[in-house]
C-alpha cells in the first residue's frame, strides 16, 4: 500500500497539466493519509483541487478517517460497500512528484528498512487513480471532499520494494488520465486503464531519509 506522497506545488500541477486553480497551494514533502491531496476530479478536469486523503463515506457521522480508507485494492471494488457505490461514478487523479516505499531486509520483522522515492520515469509528475466521495454536515450543510488511491498488485519492481504487502498504486499516463474521468467511457474500459504498469514505467531511487 501507499501511505506517503510527495504533493507538488499548485503552480507545477497546473503548469504540466494545464489546469485552473481557485487558490494556491505549496509542495508538500511528506504527505499522509488525512491530510490535502492534489486532486482532478470528474466534475471539473479542469481544475486542480485539494481533498483530505482518506475517503469519509457520506452515512459517516463526523468528517474523521475511522476506516483505513486511504488505499483501495482495484480488484476488489465491487466487493465493498463504499467502493461500489463510486467506482464508475465518482472518479479522480491524484497528483503527485513522487511516493515513498519501505524496503525491509527482514519483511516478517519490518528490520533493516530501506526508503525509496518512486516516480513516473517518464512524466514531470506522477498520476494515481483514485475515487473520491463528499461528506455533508447535518447540522450545517457543510460538504466536505476526500478522496483514496487505487492499489495494484505489485509489479517485479515493486514487488522487490513493497516486500511486505506487495502492492503498488494504479498509476495513469498525461495522455490517458482524462480517460479515467470521462463520463462517457464504459467501467470495463476505464479499469483497463489501470493495468500494472510494466517495470520501466517507475524511477526508483534509494535515499536515507524524506527530508
Amino acid at each position: 500500500m501507499c501511505g506517503f506522497v510527495e504533493r507538488p506545488s499548485a503552480k507545477k500541477a497546473v503548469k504540466e497539466l494545464k489546469l485552473k486553480i481557485k487558490e494556491d497551494f505549496e509542495g508538500v514533502k511528506r504527505l499522509a493519509p488525512t491530510m490535502q491531496m492534489a486532486v482532478i476530479d470528474d466534475i471539473d478536469s479542469a481544475e486542480l483541487k485539494l481533498f483530505s486523503w482518506g475517503v469519509i463515506p457520506a452515512f459517516a457521522d463526523n468528517f474523521k478517517m475511522t476506516y483505513a480508507t486511504f488505499n483501495a485494492k482495484s480488484e476488489n471494488l465491487f466487493n465493498s460497500p463504499i467502493w461500489k457505490q463510486l467506482v464508475g461514478k465518482k472518479h479522480c487523479v491524484l497528483v503527485c512528484e513522487q511516493f515513498y516505499e519501505w524496503q525491509y531486509q527482514d519483511p516478517k520483522k519490518k528490520k533493516g528498512p530501506q526508503i525509496y522515492a518512486i516516480k513516473a520515469a517518464n512524466q514531470e509528475l506522477t498520476l494515481m487513480a483514485g475515487l473520491w466521495e463528499q461528506w455533508v454536515n447535518k447540522e450545517t450543510g457543510e460538504i466536505k471532499y476526500s478522496c483514496t488511491m487505487l492499489t495494484n498488485p505489485a509489479n517485479d519492481l515493486m514487488a522487490q520494494i513493497h516486500n511486505t504487502k506487495a502492492r503498488m498504486p494504479a498509476f495513469l499516463t498525461f495522455d490517458n488520465y482524462q480517460l479515467w474521468l470521462a463520463k462517457d467511457i464504459s467501467v470495463k474500459d476505464k479499469l483497463e486503464l489501470i493495468a500494472p504498469v510494466a517495470n520501466d514505467f517507475l524511477k526508483a531511487t534509494p535515499i536515507d531519509k524524506i527530508e
